[in-house]
């Protein structure tokens, strides 16, 4: 069984549950338990994307040559 399989079968909905079983989860006053329900990320966010975007982009007004970075397994002089 691959790890998504065993991930999926571990996963409830609030609709998987019955009566009794929400009683049970729901705990008593002292130890409250949270049940977050599940969501759905957004693909292709475009809104989100560009914000984030600006939140990283180098500012247009420094030169080209400022932007380059070199790797190389000998010192450059």
């Amino acid at each position: 069984m691959s790890d998504s399989e065993s991930e999926n079968e571990q996963r409830l909905t609030l609709e998987d549950l019955e009566g009794s079983d929400t009683e049970m989860l729901s705990g008593d006053e002292d130890s409250p338990i949270d049940i977050v329900p599940e969501q759905r990320i957004t693909i292709n966010n475009e809104p989100a994307l560009k914000r984030l975007r600006e939140q990283i982009a180098l500012p247009t007004n420094i030169p080209w040559s400022e932007t380059q970075s070199i790797t190389s397994t000998q010192a450059v002089t």
